[in-house]
């Protein structure tokens, strides 16, 4: 259990700043990628329609049993595996092939990330990844898709695309920092109306307490944790009681982007601007347990959990 002393609020362990990339870089990435003459993912926009999406991240969670179980269960029935990052590999040696694979950051060590591209798996990749992952993925079933973003008080990169691009067709989705929450909404656009969220934890496991912090496990697989992410505990109260989870800026980010997305699409699914979808989020950890609040979280055995809060 970690001293009193070193808790803080969610909010104040969230870094700030305008993305890793800059804009220039931004563009020249989306004007490189639009060169490749690769299939948008505007291509397949709903078809999909009302299906269910496993969105499967990497967190500690998703290499529990009872996880594994419950994707497989999912997709037996009918539900496409969506993974992202490294997941893909990762689930492949749980002998589950993604249906699709999607990458957003725009590091160039993600070129890393799928070795093991499949003969049928979409491979969704973002306008703004490394050149080095479309070379990398250059004999897969790549579609080109495009975040959206804001610089400055405006969003990129439609305009561009409207005035470089005439006739060509092409997929932008705005929304959320990390892959896996972003990937919600792509799914949207690809049709899917119903979600589950395995391995997006939002915080790492820790052993024992404070002497292993060093040894906090962030992923499910192995995976440097990143440089820019200072790590420490973060406290959530949820029903009035408080919930300790060590995490790092990143994944506090990706917390706090959950709540902020889930409340913008109930809004816009209020005033007609989206249709009425399901959200599911499975595993453990400080998204999870915040997702509880809504009454989006589920146990083992895939029954509700929790009630929305007041």
């Amino acid at each position: 259990m970690p001293a009193a002393e070193n808790l803080v609020p969610l909010a104040t362990h969230v870094c700030g700043g305008a993305g890793r990339i800059d804009l220039v870089e931004y563009l020249s990435r989306v004007h490189n990628a639009m060169q490749r003459d690769l299939p948008s993912l505007a291509d397949l926009r709903d078809s999909q329609r009302g299906g269910t999406l496993l969105i499967c991240g990497g967190g500690p969670s998703i290499g529990d049993v009872v996880q594994i179980k419950a994707i497989r269960a999912l997709a037996k029935k009918g539900a496409k595996v969506w993974a992202v990052n490294k997941t893909h590999d990762f689930l492949l040696t749980k002998g589950i092939t993604p249906w699709a694979a999607c990458l957003l950051d725009p590091m160039p060590w993600v070129a890393g990330y799928i070795r093991k591209p499949q003969k049928n798996t979409i491979y969704a990749v973002a306008s703004q990844c490394d050149a080095g992952v479309f070379d990398a993925l250059k004999r897969a079933n790549v579609y080109v898709w495009h975040a959206g973003v804001d610089y400055g008080g405006q969003g990129y990169p439609v305009s561009v695309l409207e005035a470089q691009y005439p006739g060509r067709d092409w997929l932008v989705v705005p929304g959320p920092t990390t892959v896996g929450l972003r990937s919600v909404l792509v799914g949207y656009a690809l049709g899917f109306r119903h979600f589950h969220l395995f391995g997006l934890d939002s915080s790492m496991r820790v052993a024992t307490g404070n002497a292993d912090q060093a040894a906090a496990k962030l992923h499910a697989y192995a995976k440097p944790k990143p440089a820019d992410a200072p790590e420490g505990w973060v406290t959530l109260r949820a029903s009035g009681a408080d919930r300790n989870f060590f995490t790092n800026a990143h994944m506090a980010r990706q917390a706090l982007d959950f709540e902020e997305t889930v409340e913008n699409i109930g809004a816009m699914v209020k005033s007609g601007a989206m249709e009425p979808m399901t959200l599911a989020v499975h595993g453990e950890g400080l998204l999870p347990t915040l997702a509880g609040c809504y009454g989006w979280h589920v146990d083992d055995n895939g029954a509700a959990a929790t009630r929305r809060a007041s």
